[in-house]
């Protein structure tokens, strides 16, 4: 593992209850093993690197992370990065920890639409209706989206959404679903998750998606 990683282990362990001393387990191997694919080391790690990482942690779970998840991981991201700029002052270290938090809450809200997707009611339509794949959000009402398909880009909408999941998205989070067309809107016929704006890039190549 990472030299800076294990240290970083070593002072954390000690002091972190179980279910703490995991999720920093999880943060160090996860971004070991990103950093090993791209070799690089944590000292060299860029502000910029952090969004693809938590899109790359995000994009690992064949089940969606919960909300309570994805901010339990970015806690532990804020805190590994005020380590790192403690133990060596750098003129990254505030881009860091604002790249964290920023990609932080995109997952967060990305974990809790998958969430509330799971209770949204679905419309049976013939499958010659349905336009399936990976959705961007482009527009936002309130209680339907301008979505883009991501490989395509050919836009549909309105698709009707419910309020709640509507105040979570964010222009250009992802979403899996399955739409069939309506009357006057565009309906939700079978979902899979959401996924935050930092994934783009990684979900527009087929090789990066989930499996």
């Amino acid at each position: 593992m990472d030299a800076q990683l294990t240290r970083f282990l070593n002072v954390v362990r000690p002091g972190a209850r179980g279910p703490h001393r995991r999720v920093f387990e999880e943060v160090a191997w996860t971004l070991d093993h990103f950093l090993r694919h791209r070799h690089r080391s944590l000292r060299s790690l860029r502000p910029a690197e952090l969004r693809v990482f938590l899109a790359y942690w995000y994009l690992r779970h064949v089940q969606p992370p919960s909300r309570r998840d994805a901010m339990h991981f970015t806690a532990a991201m804020r805190l590994l990065i005020y380590w790192l700029s403690r133990e060596r002052m750098s003129n990254r270290a505030a881009k860091l920890r604002a790249e964290t938090a920023h990609a932080g809450r995109e997952a967060a809200r990305a974990a809790r639409v998958s969430e509330l997707l799971q209770d949204t009611p679905v419309v049976t339509r013939p499958a010659s209706d349905d336009a399936d794949g990976y959705w961007e959000v482009m527009m936002l009402g309130e209680a339907h989206a301008v979505l883009r398909d991501l490989h395509e880009r050919v836009a549909v909408g309105p698709v009707a959404l419910s309020p709640a999941i509507v105040r979570e998205l964010r222009h250009g989070s992802v979403l899996n679903l399955r739409l069939a067309r309506g009357p006057k809107s565009w309906h939700v016929v079978a979902h899979g998750l959401c996924y935050p704006p930092v994934a783009r890039a990684a979900l527009r190549a087929a090789s990066a998606l989930p499996v």
